[in-house]
């Protein structure tokens, strides 16, 4: 009996032990997923949930102030915070300051990573004098201009820079530009003839007046990200293949405008249900939407994220679809955004997941992953991918992507491109023999 009383109290132990375990394990687990969920007791010993806010600034090592007090930590790092709206901060010596309000949702990150600082003593120097400037524009790698009859290219990643001159047949002048993302190359359309010319910038020599090369008349031309060069001809939309120096039809539909995000396509297609916008997707064309006799001023595409968002503005209006499925038989579109812009749409220029509208009067950034618009400046112009620009006065005025931190910088010229590129600043400054091009050091 005793032998069978004691292998029961052990067996007992053994299930209370293996119940503690579990109901420890348990505990731990609720504990740990309450804190990622943003649970904290307080100092009135109170559970409450809080959210986490991420800061990166360029320079890194700014100091960080919330709602006017010191935090003890610099950027890049994170903090958490109180759901609600704080006043965030950010300092370091010799810079200018950068502060917004932001309001913390409960239980999410809110990742900030576009503030950015520029030194208040920024050292300068001229690159190029451009008397008789007539063209210019600005890459991610390289600047392109002509002046006087010599076309001239500039590297913007190195410390040590110097213009060169461009030789070789190359178009007399060019009204537009559209810039290679894969390589070192643009497409010109020349002002006066409107051929388009493909130039290497790296080697003159293979570039090409695309008209004379393949016979056509081109209205419009775009990179196709594989090698290739998009063309509009005679209402059809044809590819160029450079490096076999073939030429094929894609869409022989009446096509009048098109866009591509390498060669993902949306074309606006005037057939007899009056125009439509089709994708164009592996020899495949899905007519997604009819817009009757509406008139398109501009057509833009972005991809975010693996995600095509098609852009259309119809005079003052600006309609936002977001493609899921591109040109599979799947395929799901929903407008996700329509905008009341006020005046014409001008023009759409996107910066990841940012579109910039211009219109005749105001200009509108949309930001198609929260579905946000905030009223910026009419003429404004992007900077980098989160700061935009105008002129005023003859001086530069620069500013978050929703219109908060404005900040005077440099002496410029308003009817030129201006890049921010890594630690310097580009632009085109007025002197007494026309124009030059500048570059400040906004960072150390």
């Amino acid at each position: 009996m005793d032998r069978e009383r004691k292998k029961r109290q052990r067996l007992i132990r053994l299930i209370l032990a293996e119940i503690l375990m579990v109901a420890s394990a348990v505990a731990i687990m609720i504990v740990l997923t309450l804190l990622v969920m943003g649970y904290r007791i307080n100092q009135d010993g109170r559970i409450k949930q809080v959210g986490m806010v991420q800061l990166e600034t360029a320079p890194t090592g700014a100091k960080v102030v919330i709602d006017g007090k010191s935090t003890g930590w610099q950027t890049k790092g994170s903090q958490m915070l109180s759901g609600g709206k704080h006043q965030v901060a950010v300092q370091k010596k010799g810079y200018t300051g950068w502060t917004k309000t932001v309001k913390i949702k409960p239980g999410w990150l809110t990742d900030i990573t576009y503030p950015r600082l520029f030194l208040k003593k920024r050292p300068s120097e001229e690159l190029a004098q451009m008397s008789d400037l007539e063209f210019f524009s600005i890459g991610k790698e390289m600047i392109v201009w002509r002046a006087g009859e010599l076309w001239h290219t500039l590297e913007i990643h190195n410390a040590d820079v110097e213009p060169k001159v461009l030789t070789g047949i190359l178009p007399e002048n060019a009204s537009l530009v559209r810039w290679c993302k894969e390589k070192r190359q643009v497409l010109l359309k020349g002002e006066k003839t409107g051929d388009w010319w493909m130039v290497d910038l790296d080697d003159t020599a293979k570039s090409v007046n695309l008209a004379e090369e393949y016979d056509v008349e081109i209205v419009d031309a775009r990179f196709s990200g594989d090698g290739g060069v998009l063309v509009l001809v005679q209402d059809s939309l044809r590819y160029i293949d450079l490096v076999k120096k073939t030429i094929v039809i894609w869409v022989d539909e009446a096509v009048e405008q098109f866009v591509n995000v390498k060669t993902d396509v949306a074309v606006v297609i005037n057939g007899a249900k009056g125009r439509e916008i089709a994708v164009y997707k592996n020899d495949k064309l899905k007519k997604i939407l009819n817009i009757g006799e509406k008139m398109i001023l501009k057509l833009e595409m972005v991809n975010y994220e693996k995600q095509n968002y098609v852009l259309v503005g119809f005079g003052q209006e600006l309609e936002v679809y977001k493609v899921n499925g591109w040109g599979e038989n799947s395929m799901k579109v929903k407008k996700i955004l329509r905008l009341e812009l006020g005046s014409e749409v001008l023009s759409l220029k996107s910066r990841e997941n940012l579109v910039l509208v211009n219109g005749a009067g105001t200009s509108k950034v949309v930001d198609l992953a929260k579905k946000k618009t905030w009223n910026v400046a009419a003429k404004a112009s992007w900077l980098d991918d989160s700061l935009l620009w105008d002129s005023k006065d003859g001086k530069m005025v620069v500013w978050d992507f929703d219109g908060t931190n404005k900040r005077i910088l440099s002496k410029i010229s308003g009817q030129y491109e201006a890049s921010l590129v890594g630690a310097w600043l580009y632009f085109v400054m007025p002197d007494e023999a026309g124009v030059s091009l500048v570059r400040e050091k906004v960072v150390e």
